[in-house]
């Protein structure tokens, strides 16, 4: 059966944690994707909602559920489609929550985008994202575009590039806004109510993997449907990446 409805941000990420499996490729928006969804919220009438896409989710059937340190249970999603605007969206948070923390007056907003979009801990106390990017990227998201200190590491690959890319925008745009203290705070309360309460995504949450044909014909691009031969190299990225990794671990170089 599908799950299929209408959810906001908030409501996307109130009971779940998300990981983007291996055989997806890193992050890949560039400026123009970032400057679109910025015209986007900007262009949003205040009260309105915008239809922002799909999202496609498999449960993980391994070690699916996370208890978090307030006692709420969260359970973990794969990400199938749609990580190139959940990623987005977050570090669009993240740089929000970084200006509230610093115009000091919203400390309890800042550390709430946090805890409900950056980071949880669960029961023991242990730190953990509420995205988890492929194996490729988590390393440089975790230490260089969600933490509160930055490490020194540079990019080591174009999707970190990307992810530093996005950051730095974000950063760069928002500050540019400020022109007197208390404005700001009414447009970065403003925006962060667009993004998680405004924007509407379409969640389809497919049991298993014997799923995947209807998932890679409800994927599409920003409007661009897949080719059929999109289709079929994501099929057999799907099916690698449900092989044990000793056994690929020779042909996988891409």
């Amino acid at each position: 059966k599908n799950m299929e409805n209408l959810q906001t941000v908030q409501e996307i990420f109130s009971d779940k944690l998300f990981r983007v499996p291996d055989y997806q490729r890193g992050y890949a928006w560039e400026k123009r994707q970032w400057q679109d969804l910025i015209d986007d919220l900007i262009d949003l009438p205040e009260g309105k909602e915008h239809y922002t896409g799909t999202i496609v989710l498999n449960r993980d059937s391994d070690d699916g559920v996370l208890r978090e340190e307030r006692g709420k249970q969260l359970r973990i999603f794969n990400i199938v489609d749609g990580q190139q605007r959940l990623t987005t969206i977050l570090i669009l948070l993240i740089s929000i929550s970084r200006e509230l923390k610093e115009e000091g007056t919203r400390r309890a907003l800042a550390r709430g985008i946090r805890e409900d979009y950056i980071q949880i801990a669960d029961f023991e106390g242990r730190k953990h994202p509420r995205l988890r990017l492929n194996r490729d990227c988590h390393g440089y998201f975790q230490d260089n575009i969600i933490s509160e200190e930055p490490t020194l590491r540079g990019p080591e690959i174009k999707s970190h590039e990307l992810l530093w890319g996005a950051r730095q925008f974000f950063s760069d745009y928002l500050k540019a806004q400020k022109k007197d203290a208390e404005e700001y705070e009414k447009f970065l309360l403003n925006l962060h109510n667009k993004i998680t309460n405004c924007m509407k995504f379409t969640v389809y949450s497919v049991p298993d993997a014997s799923d995947v044909g209807v998932i890679f014909e409800v994927m599409n691009n920003r409007g661009k449907p897949l080719s059929e031969m999109e289709k079929v190299k994501n099929y057999l990225l799907y099916l690698t990446s449900k092989i044990p990794l000793a056994s690929v671990a020779d042909v996988s170089n891409d």
